[in-house]
Parts: structure tokens; C-alpha cells; sequence
């Protein structure tokens, strides 16, 4: 069957991403054009203000105080609103005005308020401009757009422009008339920002063939971690630690440098803007080849390799004489500029949530401005009086040395690294399977759109190969039929990601489906938004390793990690306009309603994806999709009950009980049958169990032990009348029930339910629950996979999961089915062991 072409990616978003990244580049290198002027200018203004070291430390100092305050603020600010744009306006007007009042001030106490108010302007700048910019770049781009931006954009302006052009100006027409002009382009800036920045970037436009996906929308609550919460992130604090150590190897240095090589070297002023110049040329050069060399060889050894080359810099200052050699040598050694992209913006972007990012960026701006930005100068200038102006480039050449230090903790993150790592676990775990059974005529043409092989061939930045690269999975046919077979690898389609499935879970509803189907999976007419139909791969609760990505995805990258979300949904119904996904109009999940996990790879909508903090595991992720189904369970429950019930300990029964502990539940009573689950249980959090078949009934034993009152809450969790009898009979007037369980039509006693005034709600699937399972998981240290009872192969998953599952429970509880032959996790540990596959 031949493929029909990918259409060509949406022009518009890239020519945005292009022009956005134009304009804030000169915004943002015109705050260090503005911010370096005081140092290019400080001999001239010496002459009329007679500043020391000290003083002088002090103006670059409270300058950074005020950044570093207006920095973490501002970034917090806009990711509660949602807004950047008018945040970032405000700021390029305000610090371009501020800027020139610098050149009306008669003292130094003026001096000193002018540059105090200039920091709070320009503190805002990078957080904002940097997140506008994650949230515009694509995939590939990221690092290099981050560099150009942060690292560049300073360099070319702030670092050659601006020694060239203020010490010119202030030799012909005074150092007033300098700062007097640097008003001009900051307000132009502002107004091109007006003009052509949008508060969110241009969609590409989705596929035909696959569900209508809505536009950016603000980040859930979910996204958006408080402070303390950032920080507990490895990634997060040693960036913030960096940060502090390098602002120390850069505010020192550029600070004190113009002085020495006057006042002590005894260059002139001319000789010294050009040395100053060498230092621009560096920074521009390095701004962009040290992320671009970071997405090659990593970001943690780029960190250890060029801050220890940035240490020989300021030695350089002190030890060179000649002006020729000193510049020359400040071009090969001045690379900790490439760094502060990496520390600032790319490493805490792959390692946060979107709603987070302005935050995490302010938080590492605002330390490093604080500690190494404010007090380092100010510490500099007074050792510099007291000891010599050399001590100043000893402090500077130590901040570098600590960030190498600091560096060998750091976790990696860039994605071409990482996907090298995925690709030579999954060559060492998934070998290439050549021959094996064809696929069915039957088969063609399903899956999403035309179907699996209908795409198949080389997804971009692949290394995984379609066309004669083939994967096995676990495809249903009928009832009682469910075959492993070989399948061409698919390819993603426009706006799809093709993972690599390390674990998949095998889930009540795979179970009914192979015994008693089919029940949700379209048999005749294509499901409205997956466009699939039987047969199709079962498997809907999965994670991996991204392999491949289509045109038009980003914000994922080769190697990821990645858990999925299996929601299709249309992005148009008035319910998804509204945020509840979980119950559009064409609600479906891949692994019933398309092509699942329970395959090697599987190829899927990105809105599906999730990337993972490098502090998840894949164990963890493949409990993600049942603990969200326990997660909106706990949330559809409303306010913080002092009491709960739950009547049914399967998988999702136990994470219920697992996250209502997390949560800090006071009182939580497990329900069941059985007394392992009911251990289990007691293990996971619960304060007292009920055995479901106990005489007199399991609600009247509830109400026993809350002193006949009964619980707030009462989560039904087994899909039978008898558990729905049990619940409402264990709830207080006025409690609620919660049905997560999957029954048949029930009986209801409404004479009993409106004289308690009991509520019964439902809870279907989940939305929004990702993110925060993810902070439960990698911040909080959640356990999910005591669970876990056994770990299958995928040929096995008929004979040792679905066939004996069929025919009643053996002890078990979650089964995870482990797609390649090496049932080792890629991190190279064990998996759970267990017996037989039993009822989930």
C-alpha cells in the first residue's frame, strides 16, 4: 500500500518563531547594552563624582538586587495571569526611561536610584522574553533560539555596541549625552513588541486525518509549582546555585575590568574599549556555539568543559600585558556567557512544566542576580580597596570554578543526548525483528487515519525506520481473540510522536474486551475522532521513550521520556472548549478506540505525551493512567473529607486509597474481599480495612467504626450493585458517593437516598492529573508500583495475562507487559517479580 505524502509543515508558525526571536533579541540586548553603559563609562563619570571601588561595586550591585527581585516576581506574575506581552512593554518602556535619567542625576545618590529603578524594569525582561520564546521554538531550535536570544544578543549589543558607541559618545559629547540616548531604541523596541508579538504563538494546523486540536490554552493549575516546589527539583537548585557562582564570574569581571586596565595596566581609553570590545566578540561567538555544542555532547559536560575554560579569563586580566594578547586570549576564554542560556533557560525548559517556566526562570535569575550580582560586586569592590584591584578577578575566577563543581551534579537533559542513550537501550533490548507474519487484509486501513501502515517509512529525527522495520503487538480481533502478530512500524503522521512502549498495563477493560467484547471498541464504523476500527492494538495505560516526531510537533524531542495521556477528544465540542476533555463529544482512548500500547511502538496524537522530569521513572509512568482515574476520582469527591470509604481494592482502589493518604485523609477505610488487597491496602495508607463479605453487612461496619455516623466520601470502585449498596449504606446524611467502578444499570433506593440527602456523582477518566502525578512522583517520593504484582512479555500477554484472567483472579493485582524480550527497565533495574497475570 503506498503512502500518501505528509503535507508540508504550517509556514506561519516558523516565520513567527523567526521574526519573534529577531525582535526579542534586540530587546533583550539592549537591556545589557543599557545595563553595561555604567561600566564602559565609569572612568568618565569618575571625573565628576570621584566614585571608589567600593561605590562603584555598589551601583552594579543594587542594579542586580533590584533585577533579581523584579526577576522571580514578575515571572511568578505572569504565570498566574496567563500573560506576557503587556508585562514585557511595561518593562523595555520603563527601563529605557530609566536608563536615561541616568544622565540627569548630579550625584552619586541619584546615580544609585536611577540604576535601582532601571533593575526593576529590566528584571522582567529575560523571564518573560525566554518563555515566549520556549513556548514559540520548536523542538530542534530550542537550545540554539535560547542561545541567539540570551546569549548573543548581550554579547553583540551589550558587550560590542556598547563599548564602541557610549565611550565614543562620552569622549565627544560627555557621558550625560550617552545615557541620554539610550532611550531611543528601547522605546522602538516597545513599540515593535506592541506591534508584532502575539501572547500565544501560531498553531500549526492539524492533521485531516486525525481529532481537531484546540489551541494553546493557559497552563492548568496543575503546571504551575510554588517556589519551594521548584526546588526541590536537583536541576532546579543547582541551576539556582550556578547561577549565583557565574553572575559572581561575570558581574566582577565586567565590572572591574575597564578600571584595571586604566588605572593599573595603564591602557587608554581607547585601548581599553577595544580590549572591552574582544569581550563582546566572545560573548556573541559563544552565546550560540556553546548551547549549540551542549545539544551534541550534552548539557552537563558543555557546563564542566567551558566554566572551566571561563576561570582562566579573569586570570588573564591580571597576568597579560600586551593589549593584542590579552583581547585574544579573552576571545578563546570569556565562554561562561554560552553557559548562562544553558543554567537560565534551556536546562530549567526541560526540566519544568510550561505554567511553571517563567517562574523557574525568574527564581534562577533572581538568586544569581541577588548573590552573585548584587553582593559579589559590592564584596569585589571592598576587597579590591582593601587588598588590591587584582582580588577582584580572583573572586571572579572562583565563581567559575564552583559552577564546574556544582555542574557534575546536574541531571542531563538534552534531548539528542538522551535519545542516544533510548536508541542503544532499545538496540540492546529490541533488536530489529526481520520476517514474521504479514499483516491481514483485514487489517489495512485502520489505526488513526489511513492506519499504521499507511505511514509507515522515516519519521524525522528518527532512528527508528519504517518501510522493512517491523514491531510485534497484541492486535484484537473478536472476542476471545487477541493475536501477537508482526506490524510495519508506523510512522507519525502531521502532529504525532511515535513512542517506544517500555510498560504497558493491562487494565480491566482490556480484559471485558477480550472476554466478553466488544464493548467500547468500533467494530463498524470508525471511531469520529482516533478514525480507527477493529482490528486494532489494545493498551491504553503507557509510557516510553519518544522515537520519532512528525511535522508540526514540539516541546518533545528524540529521547524523552514520556508517559501518555490516552484521551482522544475533538478540541471543539462546547466541553472541550471548556477545559473538560475527559468528557468531549467523541471521547475515546487509544487501546480501545485506536491503536494502543501493547505494542513495541505506537504512534499517537502529541497532545497525548507527556515529557517526564528526569526524576520519574518509567516503573512509576506506566501507573500514571490508573492513578488519574483514582486522582479525578479524589477531586469529583469536592472539599477535604476527614473521612473516606473505599469499597473495591483493585488497582485503581488501591491508588485511591495510595493518593487520598497523600493528601492527608485523616480517616480511610479499604473495602474488600480479600484479605492481600486489604494488607495492601493498609500498607498504602489506610487506617482500618472492612472485609466486604463480613455478616451484617461491610456499610454497617463503616459506620461502626466512625461511631455510626458514617464517611464523608465513599469511592465505589468495583462496578457492582453490591458495592454501590455498600457505599451508600456506609455515607452520612448529607455524604456523597463517587461511581468510578464500571457497572451495568443499578437499583437505587430513592426513598433512603433523598431522606439522608446523599449525592451521587460520577467520575470518568481524568483530565489535568499528569502534571501533579508527576510532582507526587518525582518531588514527594509517591511510590505507585507496590501495585505491581508481575511483569509479562508481550508474546506472553494471551497465555500468562488475558487467557487466565478470563477465567477468575490468582493473587495478583497490576500486571505491566514489557513490549521488548528484556524484561530489565532501561535504568537497569529489576522489574516487579510475580506469577501469572490475575484480574485488574
Amino acid at each position: 500500500m503506498s503512502r500518501t505524502p505528509s503535507p508540508p509543515p504550517d509556514g506561519a508558525a516558523r516565520s513567527y518563531e523567526n521574526r519573534l526571536l529577531l525582535i526579542l533579541f534586540l530587546a533583550f540586548g539592549f537591556v545589557f547594552f543599557d545595563r553595561q553603559a555604567l561600566s564602559f563609562l565609569a572612568p568618565f563619570i569618575s571625573d565628576d563624582f570621584h566614585l571608589s571601588n567600593t561605590q562603584l561595586g555598589t551601583l552594579s550591585g543594587v542594579l542586580a538586587l533590584t533585577w533579581a527581585l523584579s526577576g522571580l516576581l514578575c515571572g511568578r506574575l505572569s504565570d498566574r495571569l496567563g500573560r506576557r506581552k503587556p508585562l514585557l512593554i511595561t518593562a523595555v518602556v520603563l527601563f529605557s526611561c530609566f536608563s536615561a535619567a541616568g544622565g540627569l542625576v548630579t550625584g552619586f545618590t541619584g546615580l544609585l536610584l536611577a540604576r535601582a529603578l532601571m533593575g526593576v524594569a529590566e528584571g522582567a525582561v529575560l523571564p518573560l522574553s525566554q518563555s515566549l520564546m520556549v513556548e514559540a521554538s520548536r523542538a530542534e531550535r530550542r537550545g540554539l533560539n535560547m542561545g541567539l536570544l540570551q546569549g548573543s544578543s548581550a554579547g553583540l549589543l551589550g558587550g560590542i555596541l556598547a563599548p564602541l558607541a557610549v565611550v565614543w559618545v562620552a569622549g565627544q559629547y560627555g557621558w550625560r549625552t550617552a545615557f541620554l540616548l539610550t532611550i531611543v531604541p528601547g522605546l522602538l523596541i516597545a513599540a515593535w513588541i506592541g506591534r508584532s508579538v502575539r501572547e500565544r504563538p501560531p498553531v500549526p494546523r492539524a492533521p485531516t486525518t486525525g481529532p481537531v486540536v484546540a489551541g494553546p490554552s493557559p497552563a492548568p493549575a496543575g503546571d504551575r509549582l510554588s517556589v519551594r516546589e521548584l526546588l526541590r527539583h536537583r536541576n532546579i537548585l543547582l541551576c539556582v546555585l550556578a547561577a549565583c557562582s557565574y553572575l559572581t564570574w561575570f558581574i566582577v569581571i565586567i565590572t572591574f575590568t575597564p578600571t584595571y586596565l586604566q588605572d593599573v595596566k595603564g591602557f587608554s581609553a581607547g585601548t581599553m574599549s577595544r580590549v572591552m570590545t574582544c569581550f563582546g566578540v566572545a560573548w556573541v561567538l559563544w552565546g550560540f556555539v556553546t548551547p549549540a555544542v551542549s545539544d551534541r555532547i550534552g548539557r552537563k559536560r558543555t557546563m564542566i568543559l567551558f566554566s572551566a575554560v571561563a576561570a582562566v579569563c579573569p586570570l588573564a586580566v591580571v597576568y597579560l600585558d600586551g593589549p593584542v594578547v590579552l583581547g585574544a586570549v579573552v576571545v578563546l576564554t570569556y565562554t561562561g556567557l554560552g553557559c548562562f542560556t544553558l543554567i537560565m533557560a534551556t536546562i530549567p525548559a526541560e526540566t519544568v512544566p510550561r505554567g511553571s517556566l517563567a517562574t523557574a526562570l525568574g527564581l534562577v535569575m533572581g538568586a544569581g542576580e541577588l548573590a552573585g550580582g548584587f553582593l559579589a560586586p559590592v564584596i569585589a569592590g571592598r576587597a579590591s580597596d582593601a587588598w588590591g584591584p587584582q582580588t577582584a578577578m580572583f573572586i571572579s575566577a572562583g565563581g567559575a570554578v564552583v559552577v564546574v563543581l556544582l555542574s557534575f551534579g546536574l541531571r542531563e537533559t538534552a534531548p539528542r543526548v538522551l535519545g542516544r542513550r533510548a536508541a542503544g537501550r532499545a538496540a540492546r533490548a529490541n533488536p530489529v525483528r526481520g520476517g514474521g507474519e504479514a499483516r491481514t487484509g483485514s487489517e489495512a486501513g485502520t489505526g488513526a487515519g489511513a492506519g499504521p501502515e499507511a505511514r509507515t517509512g522515516d519519521g524525522p529525527g528518527s532512528g527508528v525506520r519504517g518501510g522493512g522495520r517491523r514491531m510485534r503487538a497484541a492486535v484484537w480481533y473478536g472476542r476471545g481473540d487477541v493475536r501477537v502478530v508482526e506490524r510495519a512500524v508506523p510512522e507519525p503522521g502531521p502532529g504525532e510522536v511515535l513512542v517506544a512502549v517500555a510498560y504497558c498495563g493491562i487494565c480491566g477493560s482490556d480484559l471485558h474486551e477480550y472476554a466478553d467484547g466488544p464493548h467500547a471498541i468500533p467494530v463498524g464504523a470508525p471511531h469520529p475522532a482516533s478514525g480507527a476500527r477493529a482490528p486494532l492494538v489494545l493498551g491504553h495505560e503507557f509510557c516510553g521513550t519518544v522515537a520519532a516526531l512528525g511535522p508540526s510537533v514540539s516541546g518533545l524531542a528524540v529521547g524523552d521520556s514520556v508517559a501518555v495521556e490516552p484521551h482522544y477528544r475533538c478540541g471543539d465540542c462546547p466541553r472541550c472548549r471548556a477545559g473538560e476533555y475527559n468528557i468531549c463529544r467523541h471521547f475515546g482512548f487509544a487501546g480501545l478506540m485506536g491503536d494502543g500500547g501493547l505494542a513495541e511502538f505506537a504512534a499517537l496524537p502529541a497532545y497525548m505525551v507527556h515529557r517526564l522530569p528526569p526524576d520519574v521513572p518509567l516503573e512509576q509512568a506506566a501507573l500514571f493512567e490508573p492513578a488519574s482515574v483514582a486522582l479525578h476520582a479524589l477531586r469529583r469527591a469536592g472539599g477535604a473529607p476527614a473521612s473516606l470509604a473505599v469499597v473495591g481494592l483493585g488497582p485503581i482502589g488501591l491508588l485511591t486509597v495510595r493518593l487520598a493518604a497523600e493528601r492527608g485523609v485523616p480517616r480511610i477505610i479499604a473495602v474488600d474481599v480479600a484479605p492481600d488487597r486489604r494488607a495492601l491496602a493498609a500498607r498504602l495508607g489506610a487506617t482500618d480495612t472492612v472485609d466486604a463479605g463480613r455478616a451484617g453487612g461491610a456499610g454497617a461496619a463503616v459506620r461502626e467504626l466512625t461511631g455510626g455516623e458514617g464517611v464523608d466520601v465513599a469511592f465505589e470502585v468495583a462496578g457492582a450493585q453490591d458495592a454501590l449498596d455498600t457505599c451508600l449504606a456506609a455515607t452520612r446524611r448529607g455524604g456523597r458517593v463517587v461511581l468510578v467502578g464500571l457497572g451495568g444499570r443499578v437499583r437505587l433506593d430513592a426513598w433512603a437516598l433523598v431522606d439522608n440527602e446523599q449525592s451521587i456523582v460520577a467520575s470518568v477518566g481524568y483530565r489535568d492529573t499528569y502534571p501533579e502525578l508527576m510532582r507526587l512522583v518525582g518531588r514527594d517520593g509517591v511510590d505507585l508500583t507496590p501495585v505491581v504484582t508481575s511483569v509479562v512479555a508481550l508474546d506472553d500477554v494471551v497465555a500468562d495475562g488475558l487467557g487466565p484472567l478470563s477465567r477468575g483472579p490468582d493473587g495478583q493485582i497490576k500486571i505491566l507487559v514489557r513490549p521488548s524480550a528484556d524484561l530489565r527497565s532501561p535504568e537497569g533495574r529489576p522489574s516487579p517479580a510475580g506469577g501469572p497475570e490475575a484480574a485488574t
